[in-house]
């Protein structure tokens, strides 16, 4: 019976890097195997939870984890650094926006707008949402520390309204705190 260094010796030369990395192969999973029994015995495993279909299906569905752990001031104070940083870049993006618009470039603008969705996709990561008021809203004095008037005015007597949104408001959500504002919406009032 002929060994597997006789079989090997036997192939074609250019076959003979191909056998050794396959063998290779073979031996690393052996050990790796035989190291695993060695290793501490395995945990129980839990019961399997019932899984809606609707999860299944997508396969873009982010990955939830199972226990969410409570969050260090550390961690919140990088998420707001995190999210002020990004916010930046939406405020550029927006503005490379609007240049390509005034050029007619539609497809760079389109790849900005898609570019612009993933940062906000971000900003979620980080406990940041993107908060604004349509148009007519009634200004409350409780709006009145979440807006910026930028342009407009109001007519004597009459109750200030939202004109028009310029750029959308940001808050951050830490914890069961209040949300504190990161940028303040910008709107035109009438």
């Amino acid at each position: 019976m002929p060994s597997m260094m006789d079989s090997a010796l036997s192939l074609p030369f250019y076959l003979l890097p191909l056998a050794v990395g396959i063998m290779a192969l073979i031996l690393g999973w052996v050990m790796g195997r035989l190291s695993m029994k060695k290793s501490a015995p395995l945990l129980p495993t839990e019961p399997e939870k019932a899984v809606n279909e609707e999860e299944e299906d997508d396969p873009t569905a982010p990955i939830v984890p199972m226990i969410e752990m409570a969050r260090s001031p550390h961690d919140r104070h990088r998420d707001l650094a995190v999210g002020k940083g990004i916010v930046r870049q939406i405020d550029f993006l927006d503005t490379m926006m609007k240049s390509a618009e005034k050029k007619g470039d539609s497809d760079t603008a389109n790849q900005l707008a898609l570019l612009r969705k993933e940062f906000e996709g971000l900003l979620k990561e980080c406990a940041v949402e993107a908060f604004d008021f349509p148009p007519e809203t009634i200004v409350s004095a409780v709006m009145r520390g979440q807006i910026q008037i930028v342009g407009g005015s109001t007519a004597d007597g009459e109750r200030t309204r939202i004109a028009e949104m310029v750029r959308c408001g940001f808050t951050y959500l830490h914890g069961d705190e209040d949300p504190m504002i990161i940028r303040k919406a910008e709107v035109l009032i009438k």
